[in-house]
């Protein structure tokens, strides 16, 4: 399926506009597509396979790429969520014994999500309602009720009342408030 599927996205390619020239959803419409092509590398043993972290010590993968897209890139992230394709990356417990496991573009894209966020999705923590929900059910309700709040609050504000919390995201948050507002400690 995958294999005609990357047929008939290179043709329409081909016809298509340069990648510069698409509007800014259809270039996170690309992105994603290419998610499938998207590398990984395993660190530690046992560990994870991280998508940000490739042999070549790439900045430009998709991942980076919709990660630096940011906010903009989240509604149709949380529509892949779901997306059982497999990309390239690939993790294992041991890399000495079959326990591999190829990563698939819905877990990637919840990867991308948690950076751009800088919050894990997987317990309940935004959505009030959420503490029955599971998998990706769970990761859906959680971000879209942090996406709504970002886009009420403003990213600033909403980083200035999780800092003010006081709780397990408050460092991180104030952390991201620094960084990309230059809030001195007075401020938060």
């Amino acid at each position: 399926q995958m294999i005609q599927e990357d047929e008939e996205h290179a043709a329409r390619r081909k016809k298509g506009k340069p990648f510069d020239q698409l509007t800014k959803k259809e270039q996170i419409a690309e992105l994603i597509f290419q998610l499938r092509d998207q590398p990984g590398h395993q660190f530690m043993q046992p560990g994870w396979c991280d998508i940000f972290m490739t042999f070549a010590g790439g900045k430009d993968t998709p991942a980076h790429r919709l990660v630096y897209i940011g906010y903009d890139a989240v509604p149709q992230l949380v529509e892949v969520l779901d997306d059982k394709r497999f990309s390239r990356a690939v993790g294992f417990h041991r890399n000495f014994y079959f326990s591999h496991e190829v990563l698939r573009v819905g877990e990637c894209a919840q990867t991308i999500l948690e950076r751009i966020a800088g919050v894990s999705f997987d317990k309940p923590r935004f959505a009030k309602d959420s503490n029955d929900l599971k998998g990706k059910d769970l990761v859906r309700a959680e971000v879209k009720v942090w996406y709504a709040e970002i886009q009420k609050k403003g990213e600033k504000a909403f980083l200035m009342e999780a800092t003010e919390r006081g709780d397990d995201l408050s460092s991180d948050m104030a952390e991201r408030l620094v960084k990309k507002y230059q809030i001195g400690r007075a401020h938060v």
